[in-house]
């Protein structure tokens, strides 16, 4: 008997190779969409999470806030009251905290509370410290009474006794994404009507 065995034909070995090559760069394709899809996932993950780490600290900060004339001055770019804080790099105790924007960064500056009441010396216990990077806006608002106006500048008036507004707003835009305002109610102030 004698065998019938033959080889793959050229034009076989081309259909083969082209499927092949094919199949390849689907496969190499799907893996590079799936590569970048991750890298974009984790940056946003990243993102919120330091949102989420600066709002935790804003909103405790502002919660123990010190209702005493001259310890909270807000305006539309920046912020500074004083307030306990636990610790924060070599800041502890009472302690002046301003917020501001600097380089795209939102900052977060220390400053000892002293009985004299001078003017603070930021940066002398701890550095700055950036809460929020690539933030490209940074926007304070003040409600001085439950269901009042928000105002871009708080002044307590002159026969109040409460010197801290009733609410802050922060709003935030970071890399071209705006988020979701950040509102604190102090505690101080709802303790001392």
């Amino acid at each position: 008997m004698i065998s019938q065995a033959r080889g793959m034909t050229l034009v076989e070995v081309i259909v083969a190779t082209t499927l092949f090559s094919m199949i390849m760069l689907a496969t190499v394709t799907a893996l590079r969409t799936f590569a970048l899809t991750y890298d974009r996932v984790q940056q946003e993950a990243e993102r919120t999470s330091q949102i989420r780490e600066g709002d935790r600290f804003i909103r405790q900060a502002l919660h123990d806030a010190v209702n005493a004339d001259g310890l909270f001055e807000g305006s539309s770019s920046m912020l500074h009251w004083v307030a306990p804080v636990d610790r924060a790099g070599a800041a502890a105790g009472l302690q002046h905290i301003q917020l501001l924007v600097r380089d795209e960064q939102m900052l977060v500056s220390f400053a000892p509370l002293r009985a004299s009441l001078e003017a603070p010396d930021w940066g002398q216990v701890a550095p700055d410290f950036p809460l929020l990077q690539d933030l490209e806006n940074l926007a304070f608002s003040y409600q001085a009474e439950p269901l009042g106006e928000w105002s871009s500048r708080f002044e307590p008036s002159d026969e109040s006794t409460n010197y801290l507004p009733w609410a802050v707003k922060l709003e935030l835009v970071l890399a071209g994404k705006a988020w979701p305002p950040i509102v604190v109610c102090l505690e101080q102030f709802r303790l001392s009507k």
